[in-house]
């Protein structure tokens, strides 16, 4: 019998050593995650304290457990899908509290983490464990797993309804999407882009004659198109987009502001400069191979000075406590601020128009990303979560380190954000 060398065999056993310490690393990381999650439930459950609109949302949900079912808040922005859900899931465990109302919020968070897994499985299969702690652990997401806020359960169906899409399953997307309405109304903006993201090989493929593929494009375009036309029938019904004709003022129709779309930017630029970086290195590249890719930077200056206004009156408010209020008021009223917030946000979209996707048309997120972003007057984090939770889903990571750092930072932000607004110390 021939006789390994121990130099041989060594190798093997410093990288079976290796295995099991990084195993070790990887669960003690699991825990720890699990432990500032469960660090937050429990401030949660125990603050009872009514946290901004959580007032609204837990009067409507109090209502619809007592049965008030035609009482509808006169205050009330969006369809009381939210609402309904959750007063019907706390009628079936025999909750009446606040902690319950929050209890269920948290579940759908973690329901946004499955079907964010789920995506994320279909476009890049790697670093699966990371991509979903960073979307749980992003700093404007996670918050809002702790309060009885609309957001996390709208990005969640809004995910659900991707995922579906890339299994080729358009009814049922069509059908989530529907359920997605139903919680925040302009969430039917998506129906255009998860069409497109789908018809997109087909329309490549056809050299953009889709009259060579009419059955399969009819095949999928359909549940997308009667998705927007229910959408359209419930504008000429209701008169509004927003539910209640009271709002209309605040959030008017078919009205277009740059204010949101500048405020992603800005905030990509704050909490995604590592990979910002990425996208960087090949924007300097491909605008010294064509110049052109210079005028990028001047555009976007340039629409940002002639187009960005805060003019919302709740923008204008309470700037001691809302930090998206003391940016935009600052930005307002300070001229090297305004000066700075655009710099920023600038180079966030020369970052960001060269992000590497897991597919082609991945980039067919950015435009109804701006479109989603500019329907809305007042100027809010919380209104870039979906672009964000796609864009997280989308994109390929290129950089262990500066991703590890990055989920390092977010979960020490995260937390801190989350523990201070339970304390109502501020809020995003």
């Amino acid at each position: 019998m021939v006789q390994i060398p121990a130099k041989m065999r060594r190798p093997r056993v410093q990288q079976t050593a290796s295995f099991a310490f990084s195993r070790y690393l990887y669960m003690a990381g699991c825990l720890l995650l699990a432990l500032f999650w469960l660090v937050a439930v429990i401030r949660a459950r125990e603050t009872n304290t009514l946290i901004v609109d959580e007032w609204a949302h837990t009067a409507q949900i109090v209502s619809f457990l007592h049965g008030d079912l035609h009482d509808v808040n006169a205050n009330m922005s969006y369809i009381p899908g939210y609402h309904l859900l959750v007063a019907g899931i706390m009628k079936l465990f025999g909750s009446q509290s606040l902690a319950g109302a929050r209890t269920v919020n948290m579940c759908f968070g973690l329901l946004g983490g499955v079907f964010f897994y789920l995506v994320r499985r279909e476009l890049v299969q790697e670093h699966l464990s990371r991509t979903v702690a960073q979307f749980l652990f992003f700093p404007l997401l996670y918050p809002y797993c702790f309060l009885a806020y609309t957001d996390v359960l709208s990005v969640a169906l809004v995910l659900a309804a991707f995922w579906a899409t890339l299994r080729d399953r358009h009814l049922w997307a069509a059908v989530v999407l529907i359920a997605a309405m139903a919680v925040r109304q302009n969430d039917v903006v998506w129906a255009g882009f998860l069409a497109m993201y789908a018809l997109w090989p087909i329309l490549r493929e056809t050299h953009w004659r889709p009259w060579l593929a009419a059955s399969e494009v009819f095949r999928i375009a359909w549940p997308y198109c009667a998705t927007t036309f229910l959408f359209l029938a419930y504008w000429a019904w209701n008169g509004t987009i927003v539910f209640a004709n009271a709002m209309a003022n605040i959030h008017p129709d078919a009205s277009f502001h740059w204010g949101n779309p500048f405020f992603f930017l800005f905030v990509a630029g704050i909490f995604l400069p590592l990979q910002l970086g990425s996208g960087l290195r090949r924007f300097a590249l491909a605008a010294c191979a064509n110049s052109w890719w210079l005028l990028l930077p001047l555009a976007v200056f340039a629409i940002y000075a002639a187009g960005f206004a805060v003019t919302s009156i709740g923008n204008l408010m309470a700037a001691d406590h809302f930090l998206h209020n003391a940016v935009l008021v600052a930005v307002a009223r300070n001229h090297w601020a305004w000066w700075g917030f655009g710099l920023v946000a600038t180079i966030a979209a020369c970052g960001l128009a060269h992000t590497q996707f897991s597919a082609p048309q991945g980039w067919l997120l950015f435009p109804f990303a701006t479109f989603y972003l500019a329907a809305s007057w007042l100027i809010e984090g919380r209104y870039t979560l979906i672009s964000f939770a796609l864009w997280l889903a989308l994109r390929r990571q290129e950089n262990d380190t500066a991703e590890r750092i990055t989920l390092g930072v977010w979960v020490v932000l995260a937390q801190f954000f989350a523990l201070s607004i339970l304390a109502s110390r501020f809020m995003l």
